[in-house]
């Protein structure tokens, strides 16, 4: 639920917090009608408007709207048996992020692919001659300079187009619990019986959906919902917990658009402008790339640095921070006392919950994330631009007569999207998560360097686009793209083996190496935090340090008791919790595997 008791204009007029915890932490509905979910649609039609915060949203999700207001939003929910993701969020992060991120996680597949369906439409009308050229130009990859061809971007237009209009408006019936829309916001009595049925709505949950940014672990709800379907699901045979970072969403979209306005200019400039366009735009986009993969690799580290020092403790509610315990004469629970309440019935103890999150949680998430900071589904819904530009000059050719090159082409462009690209991303990523890079240092300089290492990444795109021209030249329309897709595929199945061998064998993860050796996971360890206090409210200055200018991951020590202190076995309160957890960890090592 996140932040959705926080910011209430009417308590809750309930004063046993015994009689709540018991309640809560049953994870038992109230009534057999209690639990209900909303379609993933209904919170991002209209770019998200119900996920934005009241002061940014309009008059109907304002929690202060009227009853017939609050009354519209809650009947796009609807009773059900089972969820399939309950949303766990911030209200605190920038909604923006949030709606992009979730956007593309249901809509970016159906997206690409009615993107894809229609530049072949484009492209079709183009060879038809519905649609007009719209550049004459000699052919770069042709030794006869002399025959100009009729380009054009109708493909790249038309995918554009169905793309963005399809990321929007797709309707997907996938079912998803959000707090604003499936408890009542106005109505008193509905509004605590979905208080109290939180842990049930997440017991009933397929999947948990972590849509994580830097106030994440610092919302004790969050913390709460956390706990909650970790103890839920703990006798499962999956591990239903995904995260995606924020800046997921607004990475992947921001990729896309550098890609499209990238090739764009190559369809639409002459040949001779081309040669010299396509070496200095890509050193631009790959020094872009690092500036944003710098950004977005620190937040990782901001992600494990929460992790690794997580206490409940540090968590913060509205009413204690506040001082809110009583309103307008009504008596209000203690957020703290409630979720504490019902973390210790569950774990047995705060500290054994604290062991659980900092011990396996961060490494889940991570897989999950793979080792080049985006899944590799990223990359492809990233990357799709690339393939209806090649599309485009497909059709030239085969409007032509050279209907073999025009095929070459296209299995030259479906070899870049699938296999060149991405491995091309992992290079730019994996040189932005270095810490030379993650160093903090003046934005001159960090500037200089992103273009220095830019250049790089631009030497590698060069011999790339060398390779696909010389295959063309010397092997033949139809053995070179075949060549080409051939060598560009091993060279992808390396890197990415490489990525996840790196996870695998990774030494800082005992928990997942003892899984992929069949081993049990009864002897797992975990940090040593006697020493730690639980009732400690600061950050760790060095956490702190962290998120504010970049200090190198490998520099961050917990001096109570981090994931490199003395070991010992863990809590056997924890047994089937951390068996879960072992789960997950197998399962998307073989997943990436």
């Amino acid at each position: 639920m996140a932040e959705g008791r926080e910011d209430e204009a009417k308590p809750t007029p309930i004063v046993d917090i015994n009689d709540a915890i018991s309640k809560m932490k049953s994870l038992s509905l109230t009534s057999a009608d209690q639990l209900r979910a909303t379609y993933a649609a209904a919170p991002l039609v209209w770019v998200g408007a119900l996920m934005r915060p009241p002061m940014c949203g309009s008059r109907e999700i304002n929690e202060h709207a009227s009853e017939a207001a609050a009354q519209k939003i809650y009947n796009k929910s609807f009773a059900c048996k089972r969820i399939g993701a309950f949303w766990s969020h911030s209200w605190r992060a920038p909604y923006w992020q949030k709606v992009i991120t979730l956007l593309f996680f249901y809509n970016g597949k159906a997206a690409a692919v009615i993107g894809t369906l229609s530049a072949c439409i484009g492209c079709a009308m183009t060879i038809a001659g519905i649609l007009p050229p719209m550049v004459w130009s000699a052919s770069a990859i042709n030794e006869d300079k002399t025959t100009e061809y009729g380009f054009s971007a109708w493909s790249t237009i038309f995918g554009l187009f169905a793309f963005f209009v399809t990321l929007l408006g797709w309707q997907s019936k996938k079912t998803v619990f959000l707090d604003k829309v499936c408890i009542h916001q106005t109505d008193a009595i509905l509004r605590r019986k979905g208080i109290e049925s939180i842990g049930a709505y997440l017991s009933h949950s397929n999947t948990m959906l972590v849509l994580w940014d830097p106030t994440y672990v610092t919302r004790l709800w969050c913390v709460f919902e956390l706990a909650a379907f970790l103890h839920a699901h703990a006798k499962s045979e999956s591990f239903g917990v995904l995260c995606r970072p924020v800046m997921v969403g607004p990475m992947t979209v921001s990729i896309f658009l550098v890609f499209a306005i990238e090739f764009m200019c190559i369809l639409l400039l002459p040949a001779s402008v081309v040669m010299t366009f396509v070496p200095t735009s890509s050193w631009v986009m790959f020094s872009i790339l690092i500036h944003l993969l710098t950004g977005y690799h620190h937040s990782l580290k901001i992600l494990q640095a929460d992790f690794k020092h997580f206490q409940v403790s540090r968590a913060g509610c509205f009413c204690c921070n506040e001082a809110r315990h009583n309103l307008r004469g009504c008596s209000m629970l203690c957020d703290r006392e409630l979720v504490e309440g019902c973390i210790v019935a569950w774990f047995g103890s705060i500290m054994n919950f604290n062991h659980t999150v900092q011990s396996n949680l961060f490494d889940i998430f991570r897989i999950q994330l793979g080792t080049f900071a985006l899944p590799y589904t990223s990359f492809l819904m990233a990357g799709t631009p690339v393939v209806w530009a090649f599309i485009d000059f497909g059709g030239v050719y085969w409007k032509s007569g050279a209907s073999i090159v025009a095929i070459g082409t296209v299995g030259l462009g479906i070899a870049c999207w699938v296999c060149v690209f991405p491995s091309m991303f992992a290079l730019v990523s994996t040189l932005a998560s270095t810490s030379f890079l993650q160093t903090s240092r003046s934005r001159a300089m960090t500037a200089v360097i992103a273009a220095c290492v830019g250049g790089i990444c631009n030497i590698c795109i060069i011999i790339s686009g060398a390779a696909s021209f010389l295959s063309l030249q010397y092997l033949g329309s139809v053995a070179g793209p075949i060549a080409y897709m051939v060598l560009s595929g091993i060279v992808a199945a390396i890197v990415f083996m490489y990525g996840s061998h790196k996870h695998a064998s990774g030494t800082s993860f005992p928990s997942r190496v003892m899984n992929m050796r069949g081993q049990s996971c009864d002897s797992l360890v975990v940090p040593d935090t006697k020493t730690t206090s639980l009732t400690q409210q600061t950050v760790d200055p060095k956490v702190d340090e962290l998120k504010q200018g970049g200090e190198q991951n490998d520099k961050v020590e917990d001096e109570s008791g981090g994931l490199n202190a003395p070991t010992e076995k863990l809590p056997e309160a924890l047994a089937p919790t951390q068996k879960l957890v072992g789960v997950g960890l197998q399962k998307v090592v073989v997943e990436w595997c």
